[in-house]
């Protein structure tokens, strides 16, 4: 009889053993569990303000692509306007050019037939 109150003795003491460490890792991973859903809140919150910074980013990307757009299509026109400008002054500048080197060599002819000329007077002075 002895032996079998040892028995349930030390059956006793491992089932108390064994329900103390059950009772212990249920508390550990209660624990645990409470951690990791503080976590994973706080990790959801995180992409939850990751979404909304992107969604402002991808909208003001989008904002400031038309703006630009918009300014390269009225510097094209500007670059147009002024190409033109610049067609008209360069051909007025040949043209004037043109005109001034005929006067010039038209200048220059009357003027040797005025040094002819004043050479003839003078070479018929002196005689």
């Amino acid at each position: 009889m002895l032996t079998k109150k040892r028995k349930l003795l030390y059956n006793g003491l491992i089932g108390c053993l064994i329900w103390g460490v059950i009772m212990c890792m249920g508390v550990s991973a209660g624990a645990q569990q409470e951690s990791l859903e503080k976590q994973l809140a706080e990790a959801k919150a995180a992409i939850a303000d990751q979404i909304t910074i992107i969604e402002k980013l991808k909208d003001n990307f989008f904002e400031v692509t038309g703006t630009l757009e918009k300014e390269i299509d009225r510097l094209k026109k500007v670059s147009a306007e002024k190409e033109k400008t610049i067609k008209k002054m360069t051909d007025n500048y040949f043209k004037v050019t043109g005109e001034l080197k005929d006067k010039i060599e038209e200048l220059q002819a009357q003027n040797a037939e005025q040094k002819e000329l004043i050479q003839k007077i003078t070479d018929n002075f002196f005689k």
